[in-house]
């Protein structure tokens, strides 16, 4: 049985239907540098608990398959062997593209604006849809500083004249856009009067998204 197999859970599924991607058909690949937050956020929603997971080390693929929507994660890389990997392994079939982007690392973030760049221009992506999360926003609350504006983000990746989170009926540009995040909790208050337990920014982003299944 495959390992990935606990990812079956009750608070994975209930997070797919409150996002509107239960019972979507299709693929959504994870991509991003490494220490982006990609495996800690899908922990997350594998186990509910706020782990930080050591980053991988070299480039990885995992699928996770819940009805007819398949969830699958790949670490990038900068070199040309990742790329190639991309374009005839992963890319094929992909309805939805969601890239991670850690606030907190701006020392990297050209590295990761290279990466976002090469899958901007394969063909394979021209109209594939693009979800771009911000992770880790709360380490500047907990800094007592802002974190950065998705202008400033759009700005430095490149990417300001491709935002584009509504687009018409007839709009041949791919959609895309971004969302802060952050797996801690929200500390918003439930109607019971409960803390709610999910992060923040993520859930939009996924919802979002699911308006292209």
């Amino acid at each position: 049985m495959s390992s990935w197999f606990g990812w079956f859970t009750g608070m994975f599924w209930d997070f797919l239907i409150s996002v509107g991607l239960a019972n979507k058909e299709g693929t959504l690949l994870f991509l991003g540098l490494d220490n982006a937050g990609k495996t800690t956020l899908l922990n997350f929603l594998k186990t509910g608990r706020r782990q930080v997971l050591n980053p991988t080390t070299h480039a990885t693929t995992n699928d996770v398959t819940i009805d007819r929507l398949v969830l699958r994660i790949h670490d990038v890389g900068g070199h040309a062997q990742a790329r190639r990997l991309w374009k005839d392994q992963i890319l094929a079939g992909v309805q939805g593209i969601v890239y991670l982007i850690d606030s907190h690392d701006p020392g990297r973030w050209e590295e990761s604006r290279h990466e976002l760049h090469n899958l901007l221009n394969l063909t394979d992506t021209k109209h594939t849809p693009f979800l771009i999360l911000l992770t880790k926003i709360d380490m500047f609350e907990q800094e007592g500083r802002g974190c950065p504006s998705n202008e400033e983000v759009a700005q430095v990746f490149g990417i300001s004249d491709l935002i584009n989170p509504n687009p018409g009926p007839e709009s041949s540009r791919r959609p895309m856009a971004i969302f802060p995040s952050s797996i801690v909790a929200s500390g918003k208050k439930l109607p019971d009067g409960r803390e709610e337990d999910m992060g923040v920014g993520f859930g939009d982003g996924f919802k979002w998204l699911s308006q292209f299944f």
